[in-house]
C-alpha cells in the first residue's frame, strides 16, 4: 500500500505481501527462498572467471575460478554430499578442511613444488567420490576428513598448475579458498534442507552424474594433442 501526503514530499507505506500466516512464512516458503538464494549465488549473470579485465580484483577472479570450473567445483560438491550424511556438524568440519586443503594445494606450488600429475589424480578422485555418493556407501568417521582434505588439496593444486594467475598470487588464491568454502557450504546446506526420501535419491543421482563427468574429463586427457 502506498500513500503520498503531499506532491513535494512523499511518505511511502508498504505492506508486506507475506505478512501474517500466509504461505511466504511457512517452512516450505522459507525453504524455497533458500533454494532460490543459493541458485542465485551460484549462477551469477556475468561471471568472468578467467579474466583479469573489467575491473575485477584478484580475489574475485580466484573466487570465480573455483565456482565456475567443474574440474574444481565438482570434487568439492562430492565432498559436501558425502559429509551431509553425518549432518550439519560434519558439513561444517569438512568445510574448514576443504579450506585447509586448498591452502595446502596452492601453497605447495607457491613454495616451489609443482606436480603435473595432479590433473589425472583429481579426475580419479572425482570418479571415486562420485561413486561413493551414488552408491550411498558408509564412510567411516575417521576417513571423511582425509577425503575432504585430500580432495580439496588436489583441486587447489590443479588450479595452481593449470590456471596460474598473472600476478597478485596471494590475493588470487585467497579468493579461491573463499570460493571453495562457499561452493562446499552451498551444496551442503541445500542437501540438508530436507530429510525427505526424495532428497536421498537426488543426492545419489547427483553422485552418479559427478562420476560420469569425471569419466568424461579423464577421457579427454588422453585425446590426441593433449
Amino acid at each position: 500500500m502506498h500513500a503520498w501526503n503531499n506532491p513535494d514530499r512523499c511518505t511511502c507505506t508498504v505492506s508486506a505481501p507475506f505478512s501474517g500466516n500466509g504461505p511466504g512464512l511457512t517452512a516450505g516458503g522459507s525453504a524455497a527462498r533458500r533454494w532460490l538464494a543459493t541458485a542465485g549465488f551460484l549462477l551469477p549473470l556475468a561471471a568472468q572467471a578467467h579474466g583479469w579485465g573489467g575491473g575485477h580484483s584478484p580475489v574475485y577472479s580466484g573466487f570465480m575460478h573455483i565456482i565456475t570450473n567443474p574440474a574444481y567445483l565438482l570434487p568439492l560438491a562430492a565432498i559436501a554430499l558425502l559429509a551431509s550424511r553425518g549432518g550439519r556438524r560434519r558439513v561444517l568440519l569438512s568445510q574448514f578442511l576443504v579450506a585447509a586443503g586448498v591452502v595446502l594445494g596452492t601453497g605447495a606450488g607457491l613454495a616451489g613444488f609443482v606436480w603435473h600429475g595432479v590433473i589425472i589424480a583429481n579426475r580419479l578422485f572425482l570418479i571415486l567420490a562420485g561413486l561413493l555418493v551414488a552408491a550411498a556407501l558408509p564412510v567411516p568417521r575417521m576417513v571423511l576428513p582425509g577425503i575432504a582434505l585430500g580432495g580439496a588439496l588436489l583441486s587447489g593444486h590443479e588450479l595452481l598448475v593449470t590456471d596460474p594467475p598473472a600476478g597478485h598470487a596471494v590475493l588470487f588464491y585467497s579468493g579461491a579458498v573463499l570460493g571453495a568454502m562457499a561452493a562446499h557450504g552451498a551444496v551442503g546446506a541445500v542437501t540438508l534442507l530436507s530429510d525427505a526420501p526424495w532428497t536421498r535419491v537426488a543426492v545419489r543421482i547427483a553422485g552418479s552424474w559427478i562420476a560420469a563427468i569425471g569419466v568424461i574429463y579423464a577421457g579427454l586427457l588422453f585425446l590426441p594433442g593433449k
